[in-house]
């Protein structure tokens, strides 16, 4: 069985076992966030195939950081999601990135109000 970390908004780590999940991922990977459209929050996934600093940004369609989600912090293998809340938000085209030393992807997603 595998394990799956999920980062919930009040900083309390939980831990669930994912049985279709391989122990350790082969690759990094960002995933669509869901829902896409959203309003007012969105899951944004990702998993890493080993120890590593990540980033994760929110940015506007101009490229203006919205939300830095996590910042520079060490994780080790797994599957990680974080809640974004964009209530505050204009209707519109949003982009996340994770950044880690190696490799930066990017995705976009959709609020509607």
């Amino acid at each position: 069985n595998g394990l799956a970390i999920l980062f919930t908004t009040d900083g309390v780590d939980q831990l669930s076992v994912n049985p279709n999940q391989k122990a350790v991922p082969d690759r990094i990977e960002l995933f669509t966030n869901y829902p896409n459209p959203f309003n007012p929050t969105t899951m944004i996934e990702f998993k890493i195939d080993k120890p590593m600093n990540v980033t994760l940004i929110v940015t506007d369609i101009m490229g203006r950081e919205i939300d830095k989600l996590c910042d520079n912090i060490f994780l080790n293998p797994g599957i990680y999601s974080y809640p974004f809340e964009g209530s505050s938000l204009a209707t519109g085209i949003y982009f996340y990135t994770l950044k880690s030393a190696n490799q930066t992807l990017t995705n976009k997603m959709l609020f509607i109000k």
